[in-house]
């Protein structure tokens, strides 16, 4: 086979080659003259400048390689830079032996994921520095490597369960005990919680320092290694303690 020449447009074809001239206008006296290539197999050439569209299954620029659904750049570790690779998919892969996450966008540093944005939206960065403000309807915070634990936040609450069981919550008051701190043993009992409007509950309390109230109800027996002072002291059993009041000593 050989080259076909056409005098006239000055169109050729050769095997794996061809260049079609085509008028635009359909006129002799006035053309229009628009070129199109084609090819077959590599294209290699020094410096090159096309415009218009440039179709192909695959190639290479620039060290990036190019398919029919993805495009990246793996770079081998050179000096003190490691292994780095860019991935941009169209393709969301599945298999375990490709890229089981599904990432859309994907950067990795030696063996290590440093960024992705998965095709359902999720994204991760290992080291992410943001100015302004992040808005978020939930999230989690303090993630450890293998995806456990951290704190969890929604709308209203922030809490975290530890590897007993044990949870503690942070929460606005919206609820109907106006919660603001509650912890919540495995079992599922509540031995503490603060409510918005002070009050306390405890079922465990070592204070140190003063109690000061203007009123309270004590059950059972009450120990005192000090001093207990105030106006009345009724019902009960108060034992090891000095009493002194200022009003009315029922019973003592």
């Amino acid at each position: 086979m050989g080259t076909y020449w056409n005098l006239e447009s000055g169109s050729f074809k050769s095997p794996g080659f061809s260049v079609i001239n085509i008028d635009k206008n359909n006129d002799v006296s006035n053309p229009d003259w628009e070129s199109h290539a084609y090819f077959r197999g590599e294209l290699s050439a020094a410096t090159g400048s096309f415009s218009g569209e440039i179709t192909a299954s695959g190639g290479e620029i620039a060290g990036w390689i190019i398919t029919d659904d993805k495009i990246y750049k793996d770079v081998p570790a050179t000096g003190n830079i490691g292994h780095q690779y860019v991935h941009i998919s169209s393709n969301f892969y599945t298999a375990e032996n490709q890229i089981p996450f599904n990432p859309v966008f994907w950067v990795r540093y030696g063996d290590v994921d440093t960024f992705y944005v998965r095709s359902n939206g999720e994204l991760y960065a290992k080291k992410a520095k943001i100015s302004g403000e992040v808005i978020a309807s939930s999230g989690r915070i303090g993630v450890d490597a293998n995806g456990n634990g951290g704190w969890y936040i929604t709308g209203n609450e922030m809490y975290i369960t530890n590897g007993q069981n044990n949870t503690v919550y942070f929460r606005d008051g919206s609820n109907a005990y106006q919660d603001i701190l509650v912890v919540k043993t495995n079992g599922g009992g509540y031995p503490f919680y603060l409510h918005a409007d002070g009050y306390l509950h405890a079922e465990n309390v070592d204070i140190t320092g003063t109690i000061n109230a203007t009123g309270g109800t004590f059950t059972g027996t009450i120990t005192c290694y000090g001093t207990i002072s105030g106006a009345n002291i009724s019902g009960g059993t108060i034992s090891g303690a000095i009493i002194t009041t200022t009003g009315v000593n029922n019973g003592y």
